[in-house]
């Protein structure tokens, strides 16, 4: 009988806790165009006021480049031991050329 009784304080307390929480939690949804929203116009002024992109000097040019990113100085973890042989890292870096 106690047993039940402690179980049912724990159930109670983890049904107001979870009640609380959502009481806090849980906000009205705001269901405005965001054409309409104050962000929207400021950006949209703004943008208009970037000048305009450069014009290709040629016909434009895309590819892959492999760089290295491995750090000058290498240390390696004192658990690799050193027989480890670092390669280096190696990644694939998008570029554009003839602009």
């Amino acid at each position: 009988m106690k047993f039940l009784r402690i179980l049912l304080k724990v159930l109670l307390g983890l049904v107001v806790f979870i009640l609380l929480f959502l009481a806090v939690s849980l906000a009205p949804v705001d269901e405005t165009p965001y054409q309409q929203m104050p962000y929207y116009t400021q950006t949209k002024q703004r943008l208009a006021q970037l000048p305009a992109p450069p014009v290709a000097k040629g016909p434009l040019q895309a590819g892959w480049a492999k760089v290295n990113i491995t750090p000058l100085t290498i240390r390696l973890p004192a658990a690799m031991g050193p027989d480890v042989v670092n390669t280096g890292m190696w990644l694939p870096i998008p570029f554009l050329h003839g602009l």
